[in-house]
């Protein structure tokens, strides 16, 4: 049996994204320089086309070319994200065309007027991240899986999709993130639970499963597509800019450059205090900021800044779990996914709201939801080939689920929601409505 085979499992994620191969028999992570991930940021200037952490090198200098957390607004309409640009202080330039597509248009000294679609951004960066795999397996991709959040509509994942086949997918899958994490949680107790938390760079996802003897149920899904680490970054942004203000520093007059230079510094602090055992950390300052080297952060500041957002997390796992008259006990899983689930606050109010649940971080929480898009792509090839999976990788079997809710007209404008959004495909929802005219039923 090969121990190599041509797929790849990517989950493009709104800050950062990861890919996996199934390469010595065993999934594994496509390494971009040192890093088992690269940044979703894409770059034109001067004539050239810049990736990851390339592109995102050239914030500092030239912010307004740099294009990043594409997945917080693909597929949605000008109207919809243009509050959370000014949220954000984006300085890219987005647009929406009389067709509906969104482009980006931004200066260049080579060009008029660059302009580029935004699914061609999300495209090229697709092809970038299989280039990159090809590279490492030695051989061409045939077949992939990709992920979206568990909310994604059919456009979004309609134009992820495209993207993904125009990047050289052939054959191709689409999985939501907390599926693909549960894949590769891998679960063993039947009857328990398992809680999929996914907290990533721009959406928080839930989706709580039941572990059965040969797989996983999906019961229910849920989450806040608004609230990601990029909130976190920008609680982050607002401690730096109150320490600035203190040493006479005016934040309302920071150029774009100033100000992109602290978006990053906040995105690293965040970071570092996030790791375990560190209090405090130093935000230092370019030569731009004049006299002031550094401002300094601690862990405790940054946790009151946002303790309010993890507590909203906790909130909406209570809610749903609530719903489904679910009281999780020593026998259930909490699985950590997303880069902002490594925050210590989120385990420790985890645990505070959770008691005695299990609360495991499988692995990097980073790259676990590539991996399960891996692990599944692998299954999915051999099945088509056929090839025997191998016995030391168990793969769950996993039902889905709806990403939008299912209504039912009645009459010219009045719908009503028959099945629920995060619904187990296969569940059987009877609903009788009756006529009233006149009178009479």
């Amino acid at each position: 049996m090969a121990e190599t085979y041509p797929v790849v499992g990517i989950d493009f994620g709104t800050s950062n994204s990861v890919c996996f191969t199934f390469s010595k028999g065993a999934p594994e992570c496509v390494k971009f320089g040192y890093q088992l991930f690269t940044p979703s940021c894409y770059s034109f200037r001067c004539g050239k086309e810049c990736y990851g952490e390339e592109a995102k090198n050239l914030m500092d200098e030239h912010p307004e070319s740099v294009i990043y957390d594409m997945k917080r607004y693909i597929g949605k309409h000008e109207y919809e994200f243009r509050e959370m640009f000014d949220h954000f202080h984006y300085l890219f330039s987005l647009h929406e065309n009389e067709k509906g597509q969104l482009y980006y248009s931004h200066p260049d000294p080579t060009v008029t007027n660059h302009r580029v679609f935004a699914s061609a951004v999300v495209s090229k960066l697709y092809s970038y991240i299989i280039d990159e795999a090809r590279k490492q397996l030695d051989q061409e991709v045939e077949y992939g899986v990709i992920t979206v959040p568990a909310y994604f509509s059919d456009q979004q994942i309609d134009i992820l999709k495209k993207a993904a086949q125009i990047a050289g997918l052939r054959q191709l899958d689409v999985i939501p993130e907390p599926t693909a994490a549960a894949l590769a949680y891998q679960c063993n107790t039947p009857n328990s639970k398992l809680l999929i938390y996914d907290l990533g760079g721009g959406t928080f996802d839930v989706c709580i499963l039941e572990v059965t003897i040969d797989g996983y149920k999906v019961i229910k899904c849920g989450g806040d597509p608004f609230l990601g680490g990029r909130d976190f970054d920008q609680r982050m942004l607002a401690l730096i800019k109150k320490k600035l203000e203190r040493n006479g520093v005016d934040v309302n007059a920071l150029t774009n450059s100033q100000l992109a230079y602290l978006q990053s510094q906040a995105e690293a602090a965040k970071i570092a205090l996030s790791k375990k055992g560190v209090t405090r950390t130093a935000v230092y300052l370019n030569e731009s900021f004049g006299e002031i080297k550094e401002v300094d952060i601690r862990k405790g500041e940054f946790e009151d800044s946002i303790r309010d957002l993890i507590a909203h997390t906790c909130d909406l796992v209570e809610d749903y779990l609530d719903e489904l008259d679910i009281e999780l006990t020593d026998m259930d899983t909490i699985g950590l996914v997303g880069g902002s689930s490594q925050i210590p606050l989120v385990r420790t109010m985890l645990e505070e709201r959770f008691h005695g649940v299990k609360i495991c971080a499988e692995g990097n929480t980073t790259t676990i939801v590539a991996k399960g898009a891996c692990m599944r792509a692998y299954e999915q090839y051999c099945r088509q080939h056929p090839i025997a999976v191998s016995e030391s990788l168990f793969i769950h079997k996993i039902n889905q689920f709806l990403n939008q809710p299912i209504f039912l007209r009645i009459g010219m404008n009045l719908e009503r929601p028959v099945l629920k959004q995060g619904s187990p495909i296969g569940r059987e929802q009877r609903v009788v409505y009756r006529h009233v005219s006149d009178s009479k039923q």
